[in-house]
């Protein structure tokens, strides 16, 4: 026996069940209809209304107001998407990053485990 094979059979004495259901997380059917995978849309608003409140403890009429502005600005971008439907393309490196992935994902099942992971980990660049 090997160390590998030992650890191993070691580990999967030790596995529990996961915390959440893999459907929770799994991201397969998001990447296949090309949806986003990941909330940074939600990391950089939230970064851009920080620096916008620019205080770490505004009152509350100037967190208020700052709001307002915030609301005034999505109902902008809202009559644009109604307007011309066009949302803001993404960076051609992602772009291109985002078609390998949808293909990789495609095959899924017509690859060995190995070959799939490999596929995955080679195509996702941080």
């Amino acid at each position: 026996m090997t160390y590998f094979t030992h650890t191993l059979k070691v580990f999967k004495r030790h596995v529990r069940p996961p915390m959440f259901p893999p459907q929770l997380w799994n991201v397969n059917s998001r990447t296949l209809s090309d949806e986003p995978r990941t909330n940074n849309h939600l990391e950089g608003w939230h970064r851009r209304f920080k620096s916008i409140v620019d205080k770490f403890h505004p009152n509350i009429y100037e967190f208020i107001d700052t709001l307002q502005g915030e609301h005034a600005r999505t109902e902008m971008v809202i009559q644009q998407l109604i307007g011309d439907g066009a949302l803001q393309e993404a960076r051609p490196k992602i772009k291109k990053m985002n078609e390998k992935l949808q293909r990789v994902v495609q095959d899924f099942g017509k690859r060995s485990s190995e070959e799939f992971l490999r596929g995955i980990a080679y195509n996702i660049r941080y």
